[in-house]
C-alpha cells in the first residue's frame, strides 16, 4: 500500500513537471497576438451599422472585407481590432474614428481607411485622442485635412474636447495624436494624406499636466508620398498646455524601425518636422523627401545611432550630410579594416603553427 502511494506521488510529481515545462514552453506563443486573436471569435460586418453595433457590443476581433461609408465618426472607447481586406470611407469633413481614452484602436490585414470616392471635400483617418492606436497592418491612405485655421479650423491651444477637431482641418491628415495619445506603429502604410501640419502624423500634447503627452513610436510599417505645409511625413510637438500656456516637453516621435520616404512639404521638413518635443531616432530609414529647407529632417535628434539612414533627401539638412560621413565612409571603411585585421590575424596564428609542426617533423 505504501509502495503505491509513493507510487502515486512520484506520478503526479511527474506530471506536475511536464506541465510546468509545457506551461513555460508555450508561454510566448499563448502571449502572442496571433494566439490571441485565434481565441477571439471574429464578427464579420457588411455595413456602418453592422460595425457601430459591434464596437458598440464590445467585439474585440472585427473583420470589414466589403466597402463600408460612415456618415460620421466612430468613437472607440473599448479595445477593438479592425481586420480584414476591405475599405471604410468617410466624407463631410469627417474622421474615422476617435479613440478616446480607455479605447485601444488596432488594425491589422488589408483594410484601408480612406475617403469616399470621388469626394473633393475634407475627411481625415484617425484621431487619438487620449487612446491607443497600434498598426499591425491596414492602410491610411488618401485623406485631405487641408482647411486652414483662419477658415474655420480652430488653434491648439483653445481645443478641449475631441469634437473639436472635428471642424479643425490643419492637423495631421492621416493620424492625428492629442491629449496624451499613444501611436504606435509596427506594419501598416500612412500614404498620400494631405494636410497644413503632418501630412501623413501629427503628434501634440495636451491639456492636462498629469499626462504623459502624446507619443509616436515607430517600429516598422512606412509613412509616405504625404504632402504638408510643414512636415510632409510627421509632424511631432511634443509640448502640452494649461490655460494656453506651454507647461512641459515630453517625447514626441520615437523611430527604431521602417521607412519615412517620399513625402514633401511645401515649406519646412519634408520627412520630419520637430516643434519643441524630443526626437529620438534610433534606426530605420528616412530617404526621398523634398521640401523647400530642409528635405529629410527638421530637428535635432538624440540617440542618433548608425542603424538610423538619412539619404536621398532635398535638400540635404546638416543631420543628413554629417551621417553620410559617417555611414558611407567611416563605418564601411571601419568594417573593412576589422575583417582585414581578424584575416591577418587568423593567418599569422596558421603560419606560425605550420612552422612550428614542420619544424618539430624534422628534428625527429
Amino acid at each position: 500500500m505504501k509502495k503505491l502511494g509513493k507510487r502515486l506521488i512520484d506520478y503526479f510529481i511527474f506530471i506536475l513537471k511536464i506541465v510546468l515545462i509545457m506551461m513555460i514552453l508555450l508561454f510566448p506563443l499563448i502571449q502572442s497576438h496571433a494566439f490571441q486573436d485565434f481565441l477571439v471569435q471574429e464578427v464579420i460586418v457588411t455595413s456602418e451599422s453592422e460595425l457601430r453595433a459591434a464596437i458598440e457590443r464590445g467585439d474585440k476581433s472585427i473583420v470589414v472585407n466589403d466597402t463600408i461609408h460612415l456618415e460620421s465618426v466612430i468613437v472607440i472607447e473599448t479595445n477593438v481590432t479592425i481586420n480584414g481586406s476591405g475599405t471604410i470611407t468617410v466624407a463631410d469633413r469627417d474622421r474615422h474614428f476617435v479613440v478616446v481614452e480607455e479605447g485601444e484602436l488596432t488594425l491589422q490585414g488589408d483594410v484601408v481607411l480612406t475617403r469616399m470616392e470621388g469626394y473633393t471635400g475634407n475627411g481625415g483617418g484617425i484621431l487619438v485622442f487620449g487612446g491607443i492606436l497600434i498598426m499591425r497592418g491596414g492602410h491610411i491612405t488618401g485623406n485631405d485635412w487641408w482647411i486652414a485655421p483662419e477658415d474655420g479650423g480652430l488653434d491648439l491651444f483653445s481645443i478641449s474636447t475631441w469634437e473639436s477637431f472635428i471642424y479643425d482641418g490643419a492637423f495631421g491628415g492621416g493620424v492625428l495624436v492629442y491629449n496624451g495619445g499613444v501611436f504606435r506603429l509596427y506594419d501598416g502604410v500612412i500614404s498620400q494624406n494631405t494636410a497644413i501640419y503632418g501630412g501623413g502624423v501629427f503628434t501634440s500634447g495636451g491639456l492636462h499636466a498629469e499626462s504623459l503627452g502624446s507619443r509616436l513610436t515607430m517600429y516598422g510599417g512606412y509613412i509616405q508620398d504625404n504632402h504638408a505645409e510643414l512636415g510632409g511625413g510627421v509632424y511631432t510637438s511634443g509640448e502640452y498646455y494649461i490655460g494656453g500656456a506651454t507647461v512641459g516637453v515630453i517625447n514626441g516621435f520615437q523611430m527604431y524601425g521602417g521607412e519615412i520616404s517620399n513625402n514633401t512639404a511645401r515649406l519646412i521638413g519634408g520627412g520630419v518636422y520637430q516643434d519643441f518635443s524630443i526626437m529620438r531616432l534610433n534606426g530605420g530609414q528616412i530617404n526621398d523627401n523634398q521640401a523647400a529647407n530642409h528635405g529629410g529632417v527638421y530637428g535635432v535628434p538624440r540617440n542618433f545611432r548608425t542603424q538610423m539612414r538619412i539619404i536621398n533627401n532635398y535638400p540635404a539638412n546638416y543631420n543628413e550630410s554629417s551621417h553620410l560621413l559617417f555611414w558611407q565612409i567611416i563605418t564601411p571603411t571601419t568594417n573593412r579594416v576589422l575583417v582585414v585585421f581578424a584575416l591577418a590575424v587568423v593567418g599569422f596564428v596558421y603560419e606560425t603553427r605550420r612552422k612550428k609542426r614542420v619544424s618539430e617533423v624534422k628534428d625527429k
